[in-house]
This record gives structure tokens, sequence and C-alpha cells, in this order.
């Protein structure tokens, strides 16, 4: 395999009482939704959502605990801190859904499943509801 290729290799530590908890949880019902905290925030007037994007994006670069992943070594789930990735933010316009269907979405949406071994342990959703508001 080419050296860019390989899995990079970091620190491992082992999982809290509470993270064990929650993985034995994910073991025994996996594949469901069981785990997921949600929350919608509504911003009304007129929203920079570039700049909302960048404001996410650093809170996850500075706070290590934010990108912890769990992985499993030698069978033993471990936690890690992956590094600053960068990624962008999905952006979903409903500019043109009335506010039923966006509420159908996104019921859906917290359904599914988030918990993947070495993903991050988040997901931001921005969605632009109309001009003057996200």
């Amino acid at each position: 395999m080419a050296e860019h290729m390989k899995k990079k290799e970091y620190e491992v530590f082992p999982l809290s009482l509470n993270q064990k908890n929650i993985w034995a949880l994910e073991q025994s019902v996996g594949g469901t939704s069981i785990n997921n905290i949600s929350a919608t925030i509504r911003i009304s007037g007129r929203v920079d959502l570039s700049l909302l994007e960048k404001a996410l994006r650093t809170v996850v670069d500075l706070d290590p605990s934010l990108r912890t992943r769990i992985t499993v070594r030698d069978g033993v789930p471990m936690q890690y801190h992956a590094p600053v990735s960068g990624d962008a933010v999905p952006l979903l316009d409903f500019a043109c859904v009335n506010e039923e269907s966006f509420g159908h979405w996104a019921t859906a949406y917290t359904q599914i499943p988030i918990f993947a071994p070495d993903a991050p342990l988040y997901r931001f959703v921005l969605c632009r509801m109309g001009e003057r508001s996200a």
C-alpha cells in the first residue's frame, strides 16, 4: 500500500465509564439513533451562512473533545482526537418548502444513526429557510 494511502495511527486512550456504557448500548442496538442528541436553532434576519459555517468549524477545530473519535484496537474500543479536518458543513435550501415538510425532514434526519467507528460524533447541517432566516 502506498505511504499516503495508509491509515494514520493516532495515540489512543481508554474509554471513560460513560463512553463504555454508550459503546455497549451501541453494540446491543446498533444501527439506531438511540444515542443521538439533536437540536435545531432558528435564526431570524439576514444570516451570512458562510460565516456561520466558519464559526462552527472554528469551534470544532479549537476543542479537541469535539474531535474525539472511537476506534477499535485488538477488539477493544479506544478513543483518540482526530486532527482538524476543515470539512464543509452542508447547506440545504428549504426556502420553497412549507414548515410541515421541513418538520418531517428534521424528524427523519434525527433518526439517522450517527455512530460509526473513526467518524465524527457530531453532525452539523445549515438549513436555509428563506432570504431572512436560517
